[in-house]
């Protein structure tokens, strides 16, 4: 059985697919060393992996991430020039035999071409490449400006990878690179259906479907606190509207105030996931049919819901799709942008610009959703498809046959 080497970054959404992914793998007999932070280490070690923790080496704050994707990337590589010289000689003690890495960990593909070891790149997003990122005008002009705002950034990104690549041989080489690191196997936790441009990815990028583990209904939280507040989670007969920005860009007030007043009177029960940063009553007073949490279990909501107002997060996406639920997407970040246009496009949600949104725009988005049954018809076929191209079990196929493979020789 395979010694396997996993590095991450530690995020949510970076994290969450790859769990299942890894459970199977121990079933199945290989040894999975994962590196991560220390909030993670409970979830990592739930799969029968063992942790490896670098919480005080990362520089970059995954939780907030530069919006300006020049910036960002020179981050990443900067991580990458502080962790590869401390981390090389621990995967060298662990001996793997493979190392999979998170698609923005440049470190994980660096320490991999410095010790000839095979490779995978993880993908929790779509697989980006030149065709996916800029589809219009507007796309390469926001790339320009963010490159002219941010020149010294690049000078900086240029000569980090030249000693990068004096020192170990290999690093990326232009800022793009660092939000994809390709590798010998590419393992994308999506369905080809639903990355755009599917078709022009070479044969070793494996579209896996959505990892995704359902487990039966949180009834005793359901009972507890949706009973409190009113709202009937199982069985209600009204329409309902759920809302989450997830856990990165969920500090937003002024955001789930807007949504207050867009629903407000609409019939359906809403119910609101706004995260532990802001408290509930920072809210004011809700009208009836709204209801507002710290934490839901998103699942068994999305399984009960009608519309789903998201940020565009690809887990948050899937997870919508896996039932069936259209979306109303205000992305936050730039992956984000990519899945609402690609959703949209395709007629499973409706895109809403962040710098755009308002109470009128969300309250007609929803009642299209709602009064549109091609939206819940193109969703619930993008959710077979999530589902029949393997998920988790398929991942571990292709991880373990392409590691027997480079074993061979």
């Amino acid at each position: 059985m395979a010694r396997i080497v996993f590095m991450n970054i530690p995020a949510q959404g970076h994290t969450n697919p790859t769990l299942a992914v890894v459970k199977e793998l121990v079933r199945r007999g290989d040894t999975v060393i994962y590196y991560s932070f220390t909030k993670f280490q409970a979830a990592i070690e739930s799969t029968g992996a063992e942790f490896r923790s670098y919480d005080q080496e990362l520089p970059i704050d995954p939780d907030n991430p530069d919006p300006n994707l020049v910036r960002y990337a020179t981050e990443l590589l900067e991580t990458a020039q502080l962790l590869v010289p401390q981390l090389l000689p621990r995967v060298v003690a662990e001996k793997p035999d493979a190392i999979i890495h998170d698609s923005l960990c440049a470190w994980g593909l660096i320490i991999a071409r410095s010790l000839k070891l095979p490779s995978i790149c993880s993908i929790s997003t779509f697989a980006i490449s030149p065709r996916v990122a800029v589809t219009s005008f507007r796309d390469a002009w926001d790339f320009g400006a963010m490159m002219l705002e941010s020149a010294s950034d690049l000078v900086k990104f240029f000569r980090i990878g030249a000693a990068l690549r004096r020192e170990y041989g290999f690093a990326q080489a232009v800022p793009p690179e660092m939000y994809s690191n390709f590798s010998d196997r590419n393992i994308i936790y999506t369905s080809a259906e639903l990355q755009p441009y599917s078709a022009s990815f070479p044969a070793n990028f494996r579209f896996v479907g959505a990892s995704i583990e359902e487990k039966p209904p949180d009834s005793d939280f359901a009972q507890s606190n949706f009973a409190q507040s009113n709202f009937p989670l199982p069985d209600a007969p009204q329409r309902r509207i759920y809302i989450s920005l997830g856990t990165l860009f969920n500090n937003n007030l002024p955001f789930y105030k807007m949504c207050i007043e867009a629903l407000s009177g609409v019939d359906a029960r809403v119910i609101m996931s706004i995260g532990k940063k802001i408290a509930v009553q920072d809210l004011g007073t809700l009208p009836s049919n709204i209801s507002a949490y710290s934490f839901v279990p998103q699942l068994d909501v999305l399984r009960k819901s009608d519309v789903f107002i998201t940020h565009g997060g690809m887990n948050s996406v899937h997870e919508a799709l896996w039932f069936g639920v259209p979306t109303v997407i205000v992305p936050q970040a730039a992956d984000q942008k990519f899945v609402s246009k690609r959703l949209d496009a395709l007629g499973a949600g409706i895109r809403i610009a962040k710098d755009e949104v308002n109470a009128e725009r969300l309250r007609n988005a929803v009642e299209k959703i709602l009064t549109t049954q091609s939206y819940k018809e193109v969703s619930t076929k993008l959710g077979d498809t999530l589902r029949r191209a393997g998920g988790a079990q398929k991942a571990a196929d292709e991880i373990q046959d392409f590691i027997a493979d480079r074993m061979r020789y």
